[in-house]
């Protein structure tokens, strides 16, 4: 994996947006906690939510997109 191989946090966007039973954050909630985890300098993010665009890539140096 790509975060093991850089020592880098893994965050996957899916964990940070359902709750237990799945339930679904609220759009604050979630975006609240996603730029939490992206204030560190070095992480490894999976996952794509289109409406976390303007938090997400104000934030990245290196995008790696598996169709």
């Amino acid at each position: 994996m790509l975060a093991s191989e850089l020592k880098y946090p893994y965050l996957e966007m899916d964990a940070l947006f359902w709750k237990p039973n799945w339930q679904e954050s609220s759009d604050e909630e979630f975006f609240a906690n996603l730029a939490d985890r992206l204030s560190d300098e070095q992480w490894v993010l999976d996952g794509n939510y289109n409406r976390t665009v303007e938090i997400k890539w104000s934030r990245v140096d290196t995008i790696v997109w598996i169709d």
